[in-house]
């Protein structure tokens, strides 16, 4: 009678413990977020790395009446605006849905 009365207690504090990690804080972090993120991505191309670098700037954009912030493409080490090339914009709204709308010849 006891191990079963110790099997129902441990049975209910290991539920009461999961069930603390389930309710643990969340905190949302906005992929559009003000300052310059930058991103890396790589490809292999017949034996050659190819580093693609994206940045999202501070910088505003209008498209179609929405406003986005600039995504620019670059391959240097570090953003180079003189280099660099505008590829679209990102958006965030208060659902916390992502949109990407590019420029010409980048709309994907």
């Amino acid at each position: 009678m006891k191990t079963h009365f110790y099997k129902l207690v441990l049975g209910f504090f290991l539920t009461l413990f999961a069930f603390n990690l389930n309710a643990q804080d969340y905190e949302y972090i906005p992929m559009v977020k003000s300052g310059v993120q930058i991103w890396t991505t790589t490809t292999a191309t017949d034996g050659y790395m190819h580093y693609n670098r994206f940045a999202l700037t501070e910088e505003d954009t209008l498209i179609e009446g929405l406003t986005y912030k600039k995504l620019y493409w670059f391959t240097d080490s570090v953003i180079n605006p003189l280099t660099s090339e505008c590829i679209g914009g990102l958006r965030e709204n208060e659902q916390k849905q992502v949109f990407y709308k590019g420029s010409a010849g980048y709309d994907n």
